[in-house]
């Protein structure tokens, strides 16, 4: 099998090095044949390598240790869980957060915000011919940014937790990236007459503008993570000593940005094309406004004083209702004309305009996710040495060390806590966090204990014995609103997915006729062959 995978990676490279010089001599001879085999090939690299990673899999799950690194990372008492996840070996690496400013986490966001923006401006490019030449080099910037980060979780240039390797092959990534460039050059060189806009913008106040402003908060905001991300190896090219920079400054400098960009999100779809009438800002801005300023006056009252989540949870509200009112305004058309309730005539609205309402739900996720990572504001963690029968207070839970135990399988040996966690002085579940250690490699890793809820999660953790006194010790810690993190992330796939599938358009359909009416019509010679037809939905 390992012939099988070697022979599958070497057809990949053929096919990506096919589809990258068939592609540019597709362009460069306008001949489409040609292009649209460099384009099939780039597809065949897809299906070649998922072949090598299934080979190695299967490799994993029959324990052929004749490959070593099968032999260096599995066992046979592995389960087969851990055996599929073995190109990441570990099952936990921290807890208490979801992200953490890693180099190789920000390499993973750098593509995701630039293509962010191409999807944006490309609809300026269908509606108005305008942004052309961004869009062109907002593809290219993405591609380039996916190289860019693959490099840095091979090459060791920065330290990371998810980088898989220190190698030398740095100086092909960076050769590859000079080439890409250059050629990105060439064909926008060649092909700028097509690319000027067909119209200029007409007013501050339009979606035009709105688009145009999100592109550049967008850039902004992938400049501030890559120079971040980058400065190790800046600071030492310049002055011989690397100078990272962590949490604090991309925290200080994205979470205004973002926070613009929230505010984008339910400003856009309120603005028209070309201009926008004082009427129509009045009309479409007063009730998403208001809802949010009540919001934000019913959290000031409550106690709630952090500067960033309040704005955020204002913004929130504000962009939440102005998606609403869209697919209200359009519903409550069809509903009327049709007679329909409200519900199916938002479900016709959709799918009528999938892409636009798709989007409206990807923004709604969005705003779900902004209000989880708000919460972080609200984190809270403890750490104490526990004795059987001593407790930790957190929030609204009491921690009760019950026991302590040594379980352990044949895949590794363990110290456990048995704790009981109480809500306002009420038993609610068991927690056993472990201290495990791999007998294969010897390796210690630590087995959080996860208790989560829509409102917040409870994450303990077995720390060890204290090195001074010997004493067990317990770390806690608090996170509210994780989840809707999560549940976000569900709503922009079910979105995208929405985004993707095709407008549901009216079709001619033949009515049955009668046979009675099929005889005089045919005596009759008078009507149509066909019976008379009718507009429906495909469904019908």
């Amino acid at each position: 099998m390992d012939i099988f995978g070697s022979f599958a990676l070497l057809l990949a490279l053929g096919a990506a090095v096919y589809a990258f010089v068939g592609g540019i001599a597709g362009i460069a001879t306008r001949r489409p044949l040609l292009t649209k085999t460099a384009r099939n090939s780039g597809m065949a690299v897809f299906g070649l390598v998922t072949l090598a990673v299934a080979t190695i899999e299967y490799a994993f799950f029959t324990d052929d240790f004749s490959l070593a690194y099968v032999a260096g990372h599995s066992n046979r008492a592995l389960p087969l869980y851990y055996k599929f996840s073995a190109h990441w070996a570990y099952a936990v690496l921290g807890w208490g957060g979801y992200w953490a400013w890693d180099p190789v986490e920000n390499a993973a966001l750098l593509p995701w915000i630039t293509g962010t923006a191409f999807l944006h401006s490309v609809m300026m490019q269908e509606k108005r011919g305008m942004m052309k030449v961004w869009n062109v080099w907002l593809v290219f910037v993405t591609f380039m940014l996916c190289i860019l980060g693959t490099s840095l979780t091979r090459t060791g240039i920065v330290s990371s937790v998810h980088a898989f390797a220190e190698s030398s092959i740095g100086g092909w990534f960076f050769t590859f990236l000079g080439i890409i460039l250059l050629v990105c050059l060439a064909a926008w060189f060649k092909n700028r007459d097509y690319l000027r806009s067909d119209n200029q913008l007409d007013s501050l106040v339009s979606r035009e503008s709105s688009f145009l402003f999100n592109n550049l908060i967008l850039l902004a905001a992938c400049f501030a993570v890559l120079w971040g991300t980058l400065f190790p190896v800046i600071s030492e090219a310049v002055n011989g000593s690397k100078i990272s920079v962590g949490p604090p400054f991309f925290n200080k400098v994205n979470v205004p940005i973002a926070l613009f960009l929230l505010l984008l999100t339910g400003v856009g779809p309120l603005l028209a094309w070309r201009k926008t009438s004082y009427d129509a800002l009045r009309r479409n801005f007063a009730w998403p406004l208001a809802g949010g300023a009540v919001a934000g006056a019913v959290a000031c009252a409550l106690g709630f004083r952090e500067l960033y989540p309040l704005i955020c949870l204002i913004l929130s509200v504000f962009v939440t209702l102005t998606i609403a009112a869209e697919f209200y305004r359009g519903a409550r058309v069809i509903a009327s004309r049709d007679g329909t309730n409200i519900l199916t005539a938002v479900g016709e609205l959709t799918m009528r305009n999938t892409r636009r309402y798709g989007g409206y739900v990807i923004h709604f996720g969005m705003v779900l996710i902004f209000v989880g990572i708000s919460g972080q504001a609200f984190n809270r963690d403890i750490q104490k040495e526990m004795n059987i029968g001593d407790t930790i207070a957190i929030g609204p839970y009491t921690i009760l060390c019950q026991n302590y135990d040594q379980p352990s399988t044949a895949v590794y040996t363990a110290d456990r806590a048995a704790l009981e966690v109480f809500r306002n002085g009420k038993s609610e579940m068991m927690l056993y966090p472990e201290h495990r250690v791999y007998l294969a490699s010897q390796v210690p890793e630590t087995e959080v204990a996860i208790e989560s809820t829509p409102l917040r999660d409870l994450y303990v953790v077995y720390a060890g014995a204290s090195p001074e006194t010997g004493k067990p010790v317990i770390h806690a810690y608090l996170n509210p609103l994780v989840k809707w993190i999560w549940f976000g992330g569900i709503v922009v796939v079910l979105g995208t997915g929405l985004a993707m599938f095709p407008n549901r358009g009216a079709a001619l359909v033949l009515r049955a006729a009668t046979q009675g009416a099929w005889s005089e019509t045919v005596s009759a010679q008078t009507a149509p062959a066909s019976a008379p037809i009718r507009r429906s939905d495909a469904n019908d």
